[in-house]
């Protein structure tokens, strides 16, 4: 998988982070190889009990990951932790792509970005504007053809923080939602003060004829 390097911001604090599985912002070390669900990373129900290299295949939804900050390019496997351990990262969905021919880089970009956005608010009750940010993994071409790679990861980060503890998967409310300022009403007009402008306009007015 290939790991797609920060996508557009609109500034610093409104980032949205993109990653490959083939890979971007999110996975780490290139240099972890090797061992999946061998050892004490995963149980047989797939729940993370320690913390290890897995295969990018292998991620679900509640994964915490431990990955170095600007980690990018293609990745076949990545650092878990059990959530209650320090991490950088924790992937929030797993979706299917459909089709079947390569959609192309671009194209899976794009689909990633509002299925990302989309898995937030549906699967979390979150949102953006709650200052979150987001990164993915998208399958390369190799991925797609001869390993049958066909789904975005998507992946909360942290850009401007360090590693922390917990899930939001599994706890949503640990993020203090935003709510947007109520709208202010305009103050009423008083009838006295129109009254008193209109009599200072027509001069006179009273008394004529």
């Amino acid at each position: 998988m290939k790991q797609r390097g920060a996508g557009e911001l609109a500034s610093a604090l409104r980032e949205r982070r993109r990653g490959g599985r083939c890979a971007v912002v999110l996975l780490l070390a290139l240099a972890l190889v090797g061992c999946t669900r061998g050892g004490s990373v995963l149980d047989r129900d797939g729940n993370v009990v320690g913390a290890g290299p897995i295969e990018v295949d292998e991620l679900q939804a509640g994964y915490c990951l431990d990955v170095p900050p600007g980690t990018t390019g293609e990745v076949a496997d990545v650092r878990v932790v059990p959530c209650e351990q320090e991490h950088t990262q924790e992937v929030f969905a797993v979706r299917p792509v459909e089709g079947d021919a390569f959609p192309g880089a671009g194209e899976l970009a794009v689909l990633a970005d509002t299925t990302c956005v989309d898995a937030l608010q549906t699967d979390l009750g979150l949102t953006l504007a709650d200052g979150l940010y987001f990164s993915y993994l998208l399958p390369t071409f190799d991925g797609w053809t001869n390993r049958s790679d066909r789904s975005i990861v998507c992946v909360l980060v942290r850009p401007t923080e360090g590693p922390v503890t917990g899930s939001i998967v599994a706890d949503p409310a640990r993020v203090p939602r935003k709510t947007p300022e109520p709208p202010v009403d305009p103050e009423p007009e008083d009838d006295e003060a129109t009254d008193a402008v209109a009599r200072a306009v027509l001069p006179g007015s009273e008394g004529e004829g």
